[in-house]
């Protein structure tokens, strides 16, 4: 649905908007409404510039992680998924 919006600009800035729509061969309504579409999709963040600098590294003097670097990385993804049976997995601790 489409509505009337009234913008009050400078006349220069009117005029050159004009020219620059019609030289782009658009109206200047549709080059507004674009411009306005493109500055609210920037302030959009995706999920991962929602999440950047949200996590810290673990700290190795952390009781915690001692236990998950012998639970993923000495043993490996295999042991943790069920690959390597439980006995094969406690001896390799």
């Amino acid at each position: 649905m489409k509505i009337r919006l009234t913008v009050t600009v400078d006349f220069d800035v009117a005029r050159a908007a004009r020219r620059y729509a019609r030289g782009r061969g658009v109206s200047l309504s549709s080059l507004v409404e674009g411009s306005l579409k493109e500055m609210i999709q920037d302030e959009e963040l995706s999920f991962a510039e929602r999440w950047r600098g949200q996590f810290r590294a673990a700290r190795r003097d952390d009781p915690r992680y001692g236990v998950m670097a012998r639970k993923y990385v000495l043993l490996g993804w295999a042991a943790v998924a069920g690959v390597v049976n439980a006995d094969r997995a406690a001896s390799l601790t």
